[in-house]
Formats: C-alpha cells, sequence, structure tokens
C-alpha cells in the first residue's frame, strides 16, 4: 500500500490525465511492449532542446520517442507549487504520453515505495550520477507503463521525478530513452530551482 502523500499525488495525476494510479487502485495500461508503434517514430539520440513540456522534457524529444508529432496539448494540476507539481501532455487518445511529477522533498522514501510496488516488473537501475532511480515497464504502475523515477539532491532539496510515459516507438531502446529523458529532466530541474543535480 502506498503512503498517503503518494497516493494522493498519483490520484491528482489521474484527475489531470485519468491516467495514473487513483486511489490506491493500480489498473493495468492499455498497451504492451509489442504493441509501442503510433505514427512512426523518429530515429536518432534523445536531445535536449527548447521547448519543454512541464518544464522538464524537450518537446521534440518527446515526438522522437513516443512518435506522436502532432495535436497536443499541455494539462497542469491546480495544486501545483514552486515545491510540487503534476503535469501532463494530451492527445487524441484516452490517456496522453506523458505525465511529469516532481516534488522537491521525501525523494529517498518515494523512490523506496516504488522500488517495493514495482520490483516484479524488474525495474533497471538509473546510472549513479542521477540519483537512485530506475527505469520500467510497468504494468501496475499506471496506463502509462514505461516509466523512470529519481531521487536526487538539489542543493538543500531531496528532490525526485517521476516520468510517465504512454508508449516508446518501436525499434527504439526504453531504457536509455527513459535514462536520457531523465537526465535532460534533472538538469531543467536544477535551472529552474537554482542548485546543481547531483547523485
Amino acid at each position: 500500500m502506498r503512503p498517503f502523500r503518494l497516493t494522493a499525488a498519483l490520484a491528482a495525476c489521474a484527475a489531470v490525465l485519468g491516467a495514473c494510479v487513483s486511489g490506491g487502485r493500480k489498473v493495468p495500461p492499455t498497451v504492451s511492449p509489442a504493441a509501442t508503434s503510433a505514427s512512426p517514430g523518429v530515429s536518432g539520440p534523445v536531445t535536449d532542446s527548447v521547448p519543454y513540456w512541464c518544464d522538464l522534457v524537450p518537446r521534440g524529444a518527446l515526438s522522437r520517442v513516443s512518435g506522436v508529432l502532432t495535436g497536443l496539448s499541455e494539462i497542469r494540476n491546480s495544486g501545483a507549487t514552486r515545491d510540487r507539481s503534476i503535469c501532463g501532455v494530451r492527445d487524441k487518445e484516452r490517456y496522453g504520453p506523458l505525465v511529469v511529477q516532481w516534488n522537491v522533498t521525501g525523494g529517498r522514501d518515494e523512490i523506496a515505495t516504488w522500488l517495493k510496488d514495482i520490483g516484479s516488473d524488474h525495474p533497471i537501475r538509473l546510472p549513479s550520477q542521477l540519483g537512485v532511480g530506475f527505469s520500467v515497464y510497468s504494468q501496475s504502475a499506471s496506463r502509462l507503463p514505461y516509466f523512470a523515477a529519481s531521487t536526487f539532491d538539489c542543493g538543500p532539496h531531496d528532490a525526485w521525478i517521476e516520468l510517465f510515459l504512454r508508449r516508446i516507438s518501436s525499434g527504439r531502446n526504453a531504457t536509455r530513452d527513459l535514462t536520457d529523458l531523465m537526465r535532460i529532466a534533472q538538469k531543467r530541474f536544477g535551472e529552474l530551482h537554482r542548485c546543481t543535480p547531483a547523485g
């Protein structure tokens, strides 16, 4: 059972996009690893460039990774503050291609709880320079089953970031893409909070 803080945050995420766990109840994803192609993805590496979705994910990188190129719009949770945010990207499908969630506190507890919840899905540890975190395809995480999460120090903050993606385009390396997106998201987090992310 997730702590109340996480359950409440994910319920808020569900309110934004209808995509994450709601009220502590796990919902299976709408896609499987074998059915991950949308429109044809764009080949090549994930790179950092403006503009960004939800302040942390380059728009071009999301299109490259997900294959979703047009018809996107951003939705932010009304409860977002300078210290925490839940934000999503919508398209014509029921569940949008991206949810970004972050907070400046509680990172170690957040990641420890997730690792307990998704341990059977065999999460892959992120490189140590990204702090303590993982990437995973998890049918129990949300309707956006490609998932990366990390906790890291950034100045006084015990920060964490979670990235949920609906799909990774066919032929791409999901682990590499999620790692690259997390690396960029942490760098942007540091720029926005005037601190230097450290593992």
